[in-house]
């Protein structure tokens, strides 16, 4: 009876305080104070549509703008797919696509929970397809995604007057995908650059639609084909400045209308680094030899080191093909014993060992360049590797024991691919590792202890498919095969302990029955969701804990209320 009295109170004081905070938030990031006092128009729209009140809508509105204040209703969802429709055809329905995912973000997790008819719908929409398409969580930003606050917050937006997104700068912040033709639709759209990152496919007829577009910056990228007449016809309007890979021989791009096109001997494949002609060069003092039986001896006894002996020498053995590579093709010819010799086999052996024939890049195992310019690949100090970032990149093979000589590594993202096999346990050797994303493989067994281990030092994101316990058992992931980005934990200190709970189906269904009179009608509401996942995914709580109930209303309370 307690709980079901505080349940009442706590829900009665939320629906106030929800839309209080949600209106009050998105207008003081997101809309114009004009249009929301100006009896109508973006403003009125805008709120009308996600309260159903008459905040300068007209009263004869109708449908899903209107009426009750709904959070999440068929109805709404329904017709968000039918306006994205518009924009990117029947992939917004089709489960697993990228579109689909940035639909969902819109109907089922976006805090502001806009309406079909929200002016702002769609650019919202666009970026957060921006999002799923190009890899947004190897990006070197995360401010992405942020259901609390308006798109024109986030870092490398910009809006006019009237919110609308004209600026979208995301040069050198490790994006990888194909560039979509949706971005014709952002109308208002000034300056694109999307320079220096991971791009492939190649530039979509549909932008010649751009109408406002004034830059456009694509060069150091791995895009191909012909720049289409559509887009060099901008020219002859507003665009002033268009880059692209078009200096080299043969070119990337062919592009007729280009106002510059940057060597690709610079620049090209940063991961987010800065660069320069010493980054993407080799250092003059880097110990080069020539070919010769001597030094490929002095090679593989050098990298018997790092890998078994055996399997250096199994004709056709990924270590095998890596260390011939060495030996044989990079122009670099550097001697046995070179400082980066270990780490540039480990990432030649990657290629071998995951399919990179079959990757979408060009750039991998240019001798004449810096390993630390690989796709992907980005390092300390222009030294050790630091990170490597294939998400969706047509990975396919096992994962090689041998990535834990890259003792420097804070950033593994390999998941979105069909990597196969176990996750090998020398992992656990990278002291350094924070982030490590495996989700959307075909990885299976058990997460080895050593790994788990980690969690109590630096590694503070981990995810795997360890969803139902099926295809890999994992006592100490952070998030299991979800599309969700939680909130990492803090980082354990000496006095605390990774928490043991038994993350298993029974342990969620009995959390939400538990918790069912309280969710009532309103499950899917902003901050109750919230406060789920938490409970869920962070939360070490039993669903037979005594203090299940209160311990969800307060956390309710805590996002209702603005954890920050």
């Amino acid at each position: 009876v307690i709980y079901a009295a505080v349940g009442i109170f706590v829900s009665a004081f939320l629906i106030v305080v929800t839309v209080r905070y949600s209106r009050d938030a998105y207008i003081a990031t997101h809309i114009p104070q004009q249009s929301y006092n100006d009896g109508g128009g973006n403003g009125g729209s805008m709120i009308s549509g996600r309260m159903g009140g008459n905040s300068g809508a007209s009263s004869s509105s109708s449908g899903s703008e209107t009426g009750n204040w709904v959070y999440n209703s068929e109805q709404r969802g329904d017709e968000i797919l039918e306006t994205l429709v518009k924009v990117s055809g029947l992939l917004v329905n089709k489960t697993g696509t990228f579109q689909n995912m940035a639909a969902r973000w819109i109907i089922e997790e976006d805090g502001f929970k806009l309406g079909a008819r929200s002016p702002y719908l769609i650019q919202r929409y666009l970026l957060a397809l921006i999002y799923y398409s190009m890899g947004g969580s190897g990006w070197t930003i995360n401010s992405w995604l942020n259901g609390k606050k308006g798109e024109c917050s986030w870092k490398k937006i910009s809006c006019n007057g009237d919110a609308k997104v004209v600026t979208v700068d995301l040069d050198g912040l490790n994006l990888r995908g194909k560039l979509l033709p949706e971005i014709s639709a952002l109308q208002y759209l000034q300056k694109l650059d999307l320079h220096n990152n991971h791009i492939t496919g190649m530039i979509p007829d549909g932008w010649g639609s751009l109408k406002s577009i004034e830059y456009l910056y694509l060069e150091g990228n791995d895009i191909t084909g012909e720049v289409p007449k559509t887009v060099c016809d901008l020219r002859q309007k507003k665009l002033l400045f268009l880059t692209a890979d078009c200096d080299s021989d043969p070119p990337f791009v062919e592009c007729s209308c280009c106002t510059n096109c940057p060597s690709t001997s610079i620049g090209g494949g940063g991961g987010g680094q800065p660069t320069s002609q010493s980054d993407n060069k080799f250092e003059a003092n880097e110990p080069v030899a020539s070919s010769s039986p001597e030094r490929a001896a002095e090679i593989e006894k050098s990298l018997g080191q790092v890998s078994s002996p055996a399997l250096l020498s199994q004709q056709g053995s990924p270590q095998n093909k890596a260390m011939r590579w060495i030996i044989d093709e990079d122009v670099a010819k550097i001697s046995a014993d070179s400082a980066i010799l270990g780490q540039r086999y480990v990432l030649a052996l990657l290629y071998f060992a995951l399919g990179g024939e079959d990757w979408p890049f060009k750039r991998w195992l240019i001798g004449e360049k810096s390993e630390c310019t690989f796709p992907g690949v980005s390092c300390e100090g222009g030294k050790g590797v630091s990170t490597i970032s294939l998400v969706s990149s047509g990975l396919t093979g096992s994962i090689p024991s041998e990535i834990s000589y890259l003792s420097s590594l804070e950033f593994l993202d390999l998941s979105e691919n069909r990597i196969t096999g176990a996750i090998p346990e020398s992992l656990g050797e990278l002291k350094k590792l924070e982030t490590l994303f495996l989700q959307h493989n075909d990885v299976v067994g058990q997460v080895p202890d050593s790994i788990c281990q980690l969690r109590s030092s630096l590694l503070s994101d981990f995810r795997t498919d360890c969803q139902n316990s099926i295809e890999v058992t994992c006592p100490c992931c952070t998030n299991c095969n979800s599309d969700s980005s939680p909130t990492p934990p803090a980082k354990s200190n000496e006095s605390e302990s990774i928490p043991t709970v038994n993350r298993t189906p029974d342990r969620e269904v009995g959390i939400r029955n538990r918790l069912a009179e309280i969710l009532g009608q309103e499950k899917d509401a902003p901050f109750r969701k919230q406060a789920m996942e938490w409970i869920l995914e962070q939360d070490d709580i039993d669903a037979d804990s005594t203090q299940l109930e209160q311990r969800y209303v307060l956390a309710i309370i805590y996002y209702a209320l603005g954890e920050e």
